[in-house]
């Protein structure tokens, strides 16, 4: 009797290992995908800033040919 009762625990005891594990790699793929959301944004980020610093660029252009037409009209 005490054989089969180990036998059920280590049966019962393999089962919660494999559920473990399967929660563990779902989680790992739930960090992966949550990891690329992140580098994909922090480079839509850094697309965005380039954009702004190239328009404030044209802005900053503009104005100096303002200057430039207004200091020597």
């Amino acid at each position: 009797m005490i054989l089969f009762q180990y036998e059920a625990k280590m049966s019962t005891l393999n089962e919660t290992i494999k559920d473990i594990d399967n929660k563990k790699k779902q989680l790992q793929e739930t960090v992966d995908s949550l990891n690329d959301q992140v580098e994909m944004l922090k480079m839509e980020g850094e697309w965005r800033e380039r954009e702004r610093e190239r328009e404030r660029e044209r802005e900053r252009k503009r104005e100096r040919e303002i200057i430039f037409t207004v200091w020597y009209s």
